[in-house]
């Protein structure tokens, strides 16, 4: 009888021990949030004003103004809330990370370069794997001739 009562429990403390391990640790993640963005690098003959436009493979387009390192607003509303920034050379988008972009930047009279790019990405989630949000961060560079 005692080994039974011995068995039996043995038997319990197994299963038990078995429930606690199928049972998954509950998920926590914080709250810090991050956004997308797409920088494209200027090189070479960098005019101190330009006009770029971007076209992404879904379809949105951006036009961005830049003049002396800085973006100028010309009243146009930019798509799902994207907000770009220039610098001495380069038009940093925040809120857009598409999978391929067609950038065009055009200057002066007759000045204009086209380059097609899918941006590697790095993809972060400062809340930990598995929390959101999941944000992407690449760059492309294009030389001005």
């Amino acid at each position: 009888m005692k080994r039974l009562v011995a068995l039996i429990a043995i038997v319990l403390l197994l299963t038990a021990c078995n429930m606690l391990a199928a049972t998954p640790t509950p998920k926590f993640c914080t709250e810090i949030g991050c956004s997308s963005e797409l920088t494209v690098n200027l090189s070479g003959n960098v005019p101190g004003e330009y006009t770029m436009q971007v076209l992404a493979n879904t379809g949105e387009s951006l036009v961005v103004f830049c003049r002396n390192g800085q973006y100028v607003d010309q009243g146009t509303p930019q798509p799902n809330n994207v907000l770009p920034a220039c610098g001495p050379a380069n038009v940093t988008l925040t809120g857009f990370a598409p999978d391929e972009a067609t950038v065009t930047v055009i200057w002066g009279a007759n000045g204009a370069i086209t380059g097609i790019f899918r941006p590697a990405y790095t993809i972060s989630e400062p809340n930990g794997p598995g929390c959101p949000p999941t944000c992407r961060t690449g760059a492309v560079s294009l030389t001005i001739p």
